[in-house]
């Protein structure tokens, strides 16, 4: 319901209301707002990535920390599932680490409040240092998050433009600079990823329809967020996925080698629930059906299983598509696995006779094949 309202209210500033002249903001600025609205956003997968690169970029700034505090003291007493609890973390370290000891007593509360034991010893560890008695201390209420949110919808409104003119970005231009020249991406999110010379870090992803992916990496010295690399879409998918999970979509058809084949072990279970996210790597592995290593075979070959156990309608179609396409193994696999498809939706399948084949038949993974 709160998300609700919040919507509701941001488009009706949106529409009843013409932003008043204000000087642009500066790379940085942006880079600050478009983090803190990540912060703040109700998707608390999103919500932890924001306010763990707000506290990396903007240490030390209470303005910031402030809006954290109040969503820690808004926060149920017990998070709802894992990411709820992975995010609440966050906003503690982020407390402990980041912020100056005006939230000695939102600590204090936040102690009697929670329960889990992951909280609990963050906060702890973060009560463990001396209170300052001189510093005034935050109160529950000192920040409006909702206006904050409505005020950010504004202001990265702005940045809705085509993504036309993220192609063609220089390498090692910051991820402020990139915002202020190609506007907003579609997606934000983080993945460990290999760029060339400078190894294996956490990244974060930014998708561009059209543009294919930019991927930033940190800079230490400079304390910002950096493009290290962009990758072109093997296939389309700009324009023939409209679904909420662009991000994925577009890492199916732009990941090469072994983070393909980590991308997709672990974002399966996402992928064969939708539709859309099948056809895009069903067009990925149809357009280049030639791996670049071991690696990204060995992901190719279960993104065919994947397509195979779906139980999407188009199923089989997928299949026969990537069959199609030249190449051996790839579309050796797929024309296998159609051929077993065609065979097995030619027999009616049988009743369950027991309740343990029932449940066998509902579980979220296919049972293991007899031997």
């Amino acid at each position: 319901m709160k998300k609700l309202v919040w919507l509701a209210l941001a488009s009706s500033v949106f529409l009843s209301h013409a932003k008043a002249a204000s000087p642009a903001p500066t790379p940085a600025e942006l880079e600050r707002d478009v983090f803190l609205s990540m912060t703040l956003d109700p998707d608390n997968e999103k919500s932890r990535i924001g306010v763990r690169i707000l506290g990396q970029e903007f240490p030390n700034d209470d303005s910031l920390c402030d809006y954290i505090a109040e969503r820690l003291l808004q926060a149920p007493a017990v998070p709802a599932d894992y990411n709820a609890l992975d995010a609440t973390q966050w906003y503690i370290v982020t407390i402990r680490d980041k912020c100056s000891g005006r939230y000695h007593d939102t600590l204090t509360t936040l102690r009697q409040k929670f329960t889990h034991e992951k909280l609990l010893k963050h906060i702890d560890a973060a009560l463990a240092k001396p209170a300052d008695s001189s510093v005034p201390q935050y109160q529950e209420g000192g920040v409006d998050l909702l206006s904050k949110q409505i005020e950010l919808l504004q202001v990265l409104g702005d940045l809705h433009k085509s993504s036309a003119s993220a192609r063609g970005m220089p390498e090692g231009v910051t991820f402020g600079e990139v915002l202020e020249r190609a506007g907003l991406p579609q997606d934000l999110n983080q993945l460990n990823y290999r760029i060339a010379r400078y190894g294996r870090s956490n990244a974060l992803a930014a998708y561009y329809r059209n543009a294919g992916m930019l991927i930033f990496r940190r800079d230490y010295h400079r304390n910002r967020w950096v493009l290290g690399e962009t990758l072109d879409e093997l296939a389309p998918v700009s324009e023939a996925y409209q679904g909420k999970d662009f991000g994925v979509a577009q890492a199916l058809v732009c990941l090469r080698g072994e983070i393909f084949r980590e991308y997709i072990k672990r974002h399966g279970r996402q992928i064969r629930r939708d539709s859309g996210l099948l056809w895009s790597l069903a067009n990925r592995l149809t357009r280049v059906p030639f791996p670049s290593d071991r690696y990204e075979e060995d992901g190719m070959l279960i993104g065919v299983k994947l397509i195979t156990v779906s139980g999407n309608p188009d199923a089989l179609k997928m299949l026969k598509q990537i069959g199609a396409a030249p190449g051996d193994d790839i579309p050796a696999e797929a024309r296998a696995y159609a051929s077993k498809l065609e065979r097995n939706q030619a027999v009616p399948a049988a009743e369950p006779d027991t309740a343990a084949d029932s449940d066998a038949a509902d579980a979220d993974e296919p049972p293991a094949e007899k031997k």
